[in-house]
């Protein structure tokens, strides 16, 4: 009965919050990508929820938001599995990310929110719940449950501020380039080691009459991916993670040499004339028909490019991560789709905790691989699991990387990225430098920094 009003309280909320949306707001923008059988969300307007386990001796509430596809079925699996070994009862109520965004605070204030909760993780979501003390501290209990051995140490850090942990990150994910295995052999071409590599690949495709790279921001979030690759590639990881602390500013020539290096692509002619004129799907499906050579994106998409029926190539289809110029190496642009935190004013926090264990124990790791999904857990092997050969290339160049950088976008306060998408469209239109690019985004970053929007990760 309790979990039955709680889901009716959350119902209720959703439903104020769609017919305000629909009465008084355009349409949101979405900054994040959307759901494949790899990872990361998928905004729906609907919220369903899933059918109880009953047991008198306990209950648990679980919030997230894998609303359909691979990610809803494997979620669910694991509720159930969890109310079977453990006797109690769980409620997995799923909504969308934006609704969950707006909901999530309120909720919790008013002790009819869930237990544990799948969230944005980085200073502008999990880090304000932290601060205002939404979030339960899990800092202890990471010690003595062992959580800080088991768990990737980059993961942990995006989910502690002010020296404590809040979260537990999971989903690893990254940005990096899709390239066409049979037109590099056709061409006698290899995946770059450096930038400079990189543009005589393109040079050689240009040459051949072959568009090198599909860049398009007509549907405006492509954009994030473009930015975190090309900065991470130019600055390197702890550059990046100095402006995330508060420690620098975006507007460092570095940064904006990453963002005019990125402009030049079209300038030399090696992507489309007008990125801004070209959707999202448009340039997948330039990419999957064979007319483009390199595709940069998130791995969200090796379950499409991986279907025959989506993907005509889907067998040639390889990945590699944009290295940096000169000796700078490789960062891949890191990042985790999800912070599984605990609620501050929920019921039983040790159930809780246990749920947390659960995740992360026993089979239910290379389960998460053969759902397409990398979980944090340390020592991650995936050669005796059956992947799809595409997300295997994609998982072990990913562990294989020695220096790991961040996935920008899932960081910034929602300010911050709404900013990006104008002047991403900016630059890639000729309007304004690479200078001005990053002006904007730390003036927008600042803004958000006084208003306590963002909190700066330890």
């Amino acid at each position: 009965m309790k979990n039955a009003k709680k889901i009716l309280f959350v119902c209720f909320l959703v439903f104020v919050l769609l017919f305000l949306s629909s009465c008084f707001s355009p349409a949101s923008t979405q900054s994040s990508a959307p759901e494949s059988s790899a990872s990361s969300y998928a905004p729906t307007t609907e919220t369903p929820v899933s059918e109880s386990v009953i047991s008198p001796s306990g209950s648990l509430i679980i919030w997230d938001g894998r609303t359909d596809g691979d990610g809803y079925i494997l979620y669910q699996s694991f509720a159930d599995d969890f109310a079977t070994e453990k006797g109690v009862e769980v409620d997995r109520v799923t909504i969308d990310l934006d609704n969950l965004r707006n909901i999530l605070s309120p909720a919790i204030n008013s002790g009819e929110g869930p237990d544990v909760i799948s969230y944005d993780p980085g200073p502008g979501y999990l880090g304000v719940m932290a601060r205002s003390g939404l979030a339960l501290d899990l800092t202890e209990q990471a010690r003595e449950r062992g959580w800080y051995e088991r768990h990737m140490d980059w993961t942990l850090d995006q989910c502690t501020f002010d020296g404590n942990l809040y979260g537990i990150g999971n989903q690893v994910e990254a940005n990096g380039i899709f390239y066409n295995k049979a037109l590099f052999a056709e061409y006698n071409v290899e995946v770059p080691k450096t930038y400079e590599e990189f543009l005589s690949v393109c040079e050689v495709f240009k040459e051949a009459g072959v568009t090198p790279v599909m860049l398009d921001t007509l549907t405006r979030w492509p954009g994030f991916l473009l930015e975190s690759i090309w900065l991470n590639a130019y600055v390197g990881p702890q550059k990046m993670q100095d402006v995330l602390q508060i420690r620098a500013q975006w507007d460092q020539p570095e940064f904006a040499d990453a963002m005019d290096s990125l402009y030049s692509l079209v300038t030399m002619g090696f992507a489309p004339s007008n990125p801004n004129a070209i959707s999202k799907d448009d340039g997948d499906n330039q990419f999957v028909s064979g007319q483009v050579a390199m595709r940069p994106t998130g791995a969200f998409m090796i379950g499409t490019f991986s279907d025959p029926e989506s993907s005509p190539i889907s067998e040639d289809i390889g990945f590699f991560f944009l290295p940096g110029p000169g000796n700078m190496g490789i960062t891949p642009p890191g990042g985790i789709g999800e912070a599984l935190f605990i609620s501050n004013k929920g019921g039983d926090a040790g159930l809780a905790l246990d749920y947390l264990d659960f995740l992360f124990t026993g089979e239910r790791i290379q389960r998460w691989c053969e759902y397409s999904f990398i979980p944090s857990v340390e020592g991650l092997d995936v050669s005796a699991y059956n992947l799809k050969p595409l997300f295997r290339n994609f998982t072990e160049e990913l562990l294989g990387s020695a220096n790991m950088g961040f996935n920008i976008d899932v960081l910034m306060p929602e300010n911050v990225n709404d900013v990006t998408l104008d002047i991403m469209q900016e630059l890639l239109a000729g309007r304004i430098d690479g200078e001005s690019y990053m002006v904007e985004k730390q003036k927008a970053f600042q803004k958000d920094i006084d208003e306590g929007n963002y909190v700066a990760m330890s």
